[in-house]
Order: C-alpha cells, then sequence, then structure tokens
C-alpha cells in the first residue's frame, strides 16, 4: 500500500480523504514457486529493520519529476513517484524481468523497468496518455 503525503482533501464533504493506494503483486499461476522478494534488501532500505507496509510512505510527484504540458498544466492527474516505483521492483523484480503495467498512464512503470533493467508491457486505453509516455519515454 502506497500512503500518499500531500493527497487531495475531499472537497465535496461525502467521504473520507482517499491518501493511499493499493499495489498489486502477483505471479502467474498458484503453483509459481520462483517468485521474487527481496526480503534482505528491504531490510537494508529501512535501516536494517523489517519493513512494514506503514514504510511505504511517498510524497505526490512534484517539481521536476511532475510532468506539465506546454502550458503547465498536469499531463496525468496519478503519475506515480519514480522512488515508489524504484521500491516496488527492488522489492519484486530482479533484472531481466517482465513487468506488466496494464494502466500504464504516464508510464513512470516504464521508465523506472528500463532504468533497473527490467523488461516491460505497458497497456494504456487513452490516446492522450499513450503520446505522455512515448515522449518521456524518448527523453
Amino acid at each position: 500500500m502506497w500512503v500518499k503525503i500531500g493527497a487531495l482533501p475531499n472537497l465535496n464533504c461525502r467521504r473520507l480523504t482517499n491518501n493511499h493506494e493499493t499495489l498489486i503483486w502477483a505471479v502467474k499461476n498458484k503453483n509459481c514457486k520462483g517468485y521474487t522478494f527481496n526480503y534482505q534488501l528491504l531490510k537494508e532500505m529501512n535501516g536494517g529493520k523489517q519493513m512494514k507496509d506503514t514504510d511505504w510512505v511517498f510524497g505526490l510527484c512534484k517539481g521536476n519529476e511532475r510532468l506539465r504540458d506546454e502550458n503547465g498544466v498536469k499531463s496525468h492527474p496519478t503519475q506515480k513517484p519514480l522512488k515508489l516505483i524504484q521500491q516496488v521492483f527492488l522489492t519484486s523484480t530482479k533484472k531481466g524481468d517482465l513487468v506488466l503495467d496494464p494502466f500504464m498512464g504516464s508510464g513512470t512503470t516504464a521508465v523506472v523497468a528500463e532504468a533497473l533493467g527490467r523488461k516491460w508491457v505497458g497497456i494504456e486505453k487513452d490516446k492522450k496518455y499513450i503520446e505522455v509516455a512515448q515522449n518521456r519515454l524518448k527523453k
């Protein structure tokens, strides 16, 4: 679970503020025994202590990380922080592994996958966001 620092408030006052997103970690089938879980690396990343779900706290994308169009408008409303996806990949993948992102959005998964030597497949139905991701990957 990603706990979002700086989540937008609920302006219509009809529900609690949504300040988290659930991350799905899955394998191809129930008989899979060769999945990756880098427990030791997680401990190292957490000062030698066992990492808990409450340790996955990251701020929203801001500053240079936030993608914007030529008018300064956010290119995608739910762009994920690079550090969040990097921690997910370091936790659950090895170099050369294949990562699937069925909601590719701004392409953060693809950017991190390439930086860490992972293969990736991205699926996105909105042509506008496909262009955003393609332009991001060209840089």
